[in-house]
């Protein structure tokens, strides 16, 4: 009932609002949900790729250190069948550490030996472990503490004749809390027996670095980690998660799921909540350190999906802004057309057609001017006819008038 009480603009306007409405909505709504799907993918891509360049960077720790572990283990091959000193052997384990800088420490294990010694050759185990020494000091020779040999690497290394990784841990050593995984290569006889094991403790603290570092920083309050095989966390921005399994620090299926593929070495695109509850999602990529070892250092990447949505619902209330002001100028562009070209025009032809009605009822001696025509549509058509029936209708009026006198 009130809409066929408004005039015709009105009814007009509305009508076209409401089509203006409509379409601007469904625009806005297929703009929005195409712009989050391609945001979406795009972040996703910018995810993969980062993921993939920590990754390179963990990659290239691990084959540097395995390349220089081997090719001293070479060297120092060559020395045990000549009969070495200690001091020989103690030269060539520090001074490999110069040339490591993924660690601290760097050790070499030969339970039986044959060691000359003042003239005379003595078979005694050897324990060699080397460490950094102060700034502008060249790494030292110190006493291990029994630290060396609890790595199974070394044991491992010793049985199956190849290179050997142990589990992260943390250890306690020299006043000193690390988080470390043992890398050990066999070290052979003239006979190409293994007897003994080279190795160094890689730091997670050191490699971990620039992962870290606010310059790896892509999304806002991402978040970056690794996790080995048994998703054990080996690098983390919150050093008290370290050491932690993931699975047991945040108990739920996508944890759990993440730690299966981490432990056949697989990547790809997870849905994620942290410890404190955030969705989001994250991207892994698995380094195997040694080749078929069955290990990995699986480099994990998160964004929360605040920080994913943040750029959508950016985009989304520009459109709303945008889709309003397009509505309102529509709609009063549409009403003051209407006003100026269509309803005061209609007032004027209803006026004139009043005046014509009290003059031929002989209310008024005066005659209807005409109506203007100022365009030649309906309406100026209209107009056109009411004009000429006034001029006709006032001819015929002065005919009978003067045909009375």
């Amino acid at each position: 009932m009130i809409f066929s009480r408004l005039n015709i603009g009105a009814k007009v306007s509305c009508i076209i609002a409401l089509l203006v409405v409509v379409c601007v909505c469904a625009l806005s709504i297929c703009v929005i949900l195409f712009s989050k799907e391609a945001m979406e993918g795009q972040n996703e891509k910018i995810l993969n790729q980062s993921t993939y360049r920590y990754a390179n960077l963990f990659n290239g720790v691990a084959m540097q250190t395995l390349d220089l572990l081997h090719a001293r283990a070479g060297v120092i091959d060559m020395q045990i069948n000549n009969n070495p000193n200690i001091s020989d052997l103690e030269n060539a384990v520090a001074s490999l550490l110069e040339s490591i800088r993924s660690t601290n420490y760097v050790y070499l294990y030969i339970p039986r030996l044959n060691i000359s010694l003042n003239g005379t050759t003595n078979q005694q185990q050897v324990v060699i472990l080397a460490g950094q020494g102060s700034i502008g000091e060249k790494p030292r020779v110190i006493e291990d503490n029994g630290l060396i040999t609890q790595f199974e690497s070394i044991h491992k290394a010793m049985i199956n004749n190849r290179a050997s990784l142990s589990d992260p841990q943390k250890i306690n050593f020299q006043n000193r809390e690390l988080f470390v995984q043992s890398f050990s290569v066999p070290i052979h006889d003239a006979n190409g027996n293994a007897i003994g094991a080279l190795g160094c403790l890689v730091d997670f603290n050191i490699i971990g670095a620039p992962f870290l570092s606010p310059e790896a920083q892509v999304f806002v309050n991402d978040q970056r980690f690794v996790i080995n095989e048994n998703g054990i966390i080996s690098v983390n921005q919150n050093p008290q998660y370290v050491g932690a399994k993931l699975d047991q620090l945040v108990p739920t299926q996508q944890a759990k799921d993440i730690v299966v593929a981490a432990k056949q070495g697989r990547g790809g695109i997870f849905p994620y909540r942290t410890a404190a509850g955030i969705e989001g999602v994250i991207s892994m990529y698995a380094v195997e350190p040694i080749p078929e070892s069955g290990a990995y250092w699986n480099i994990i990447s998160y964004i929360p999906n605040s920080s994913i949505m943040q750029p959508i619902i950016k985009l989304t209330w520009i459109i709303i802004v945008l889709g309003v002001a397009s509505i309102v100028l529509v709609v009063l562009v549409t009403m003051l057309y209407l006003r100026v070209s269509v309803t005061s025009r209609i007032r004027i032809i209803r006026n004139i057609l009043a005046e014509c009605f009290k003059y031929l009822n002989h209310e008024t001696k005066q005659p209807p001017v005409l109506v203007p025509v100022n365009s030649h549509d309906e309406l100026g058509n209209m107009a056109e006819a009411i004009n000429a029936n006034i001029e006709k209708t006032q001819k015929s009026l002065e005919q009978d008038s003067h045909a009375v006198s």
